[in-house]
């Protein structure tokens, strides 16, 4: 893929809800200050299923990757494919690094969690089970990010902040408690990232940044 092997070419992807992406590639040169530019627009027209893109990932392959209103996209640089889990709306994709990039995680707006296979294409759907509290929490997923020790956390939308086991495969749930000042602030979750101490950082709509110590428990609000 173009995009991956020129080493001086930097892409730009703007999400845009307005029926395309725009890809703004610079070419620096060695040698003079001057920078040349051109701009590509992709659009429904060239493939894209939606013009409304929630997430954008790039793997280890080179491959973009569009989470849109329609479905999941993978873009090579050339053509757009486009790939459907009976769910819609995609919200969030995280890639599996440590899974030699054979492993996307999806998050949708209505069908829970996704474990995607690159190489086989097949994948295995997380939903929310009613009484079982071992399953998601909800079934939209907003955000996910993997941890050093190999668990997954996935912000939901109404779910609050959610802790996936690949070995057992289930859930554990970290939800609002009004009477427990340490509980997450909001269980409207947009977006999750670990640091580099091992801290879950939570961004949260409407109840601000939160800090998660897993050894403790505990959220620390901002």
């Amino acid at each position: 893929m173009n995009i991956k092997r020129k080493n001086k070419i930097r892409v730009r992807l703007n999400i845009n809800c307005f029926g395309m992406i725009i890809v703004l590639i610079f070419l620096f040169s060695g040698i003079t200050k001057a920078q040349n530019y051109f701009i590509k627009y992709l659009t429904t027209k060239d493939g894209l299923t939606n013009g409304c893109i929630h997430d954008i990932v790039q793997d280890k392959k080179g491959f973009m990757w569009f989470a849109t209103e329609a479905g999941l996209n993978r873009y090579d640089g050339y053509e757009i494919k486009t790939y459907s889990f009976g769910q819609n709306q995609i919200r969030s994709i995280y890639e599996d690094s440590t899974s030699d990039s054979k492993y996307l995680w999806i998050g949708t707006g209505s069908g829970g969690l996704i474990k995607f296979n690159e190489e086989n294409e097949k994948y295995t759907q997380y939903r929310h089970i009613k009484d079982d509290q071992s399953s998601i929490s909800d079934n939209q997923v907003n955000s996910i990010c993997k941890d050093k020790d190999g668990f997954i956390w996935v912000g939901t939308n109404n779910g609050g902040l959610n802790k996936f086991d690949p070995h057992t495969g289930k859930f554990t749930s970290y939800l609002n408690n009004p009477n427990y000042p340490y509980s997450i602030k909001s269980n409207s979750v947009m977006t999750v990232l670990e640091d580099y101490l091992g801290y879950i950082w939570v961004g949260t709509y409407y109840g601000g940044l939160d800090r998660f110590d897993p050894k403790t428990n505990k959220f620390y609000h901002y």
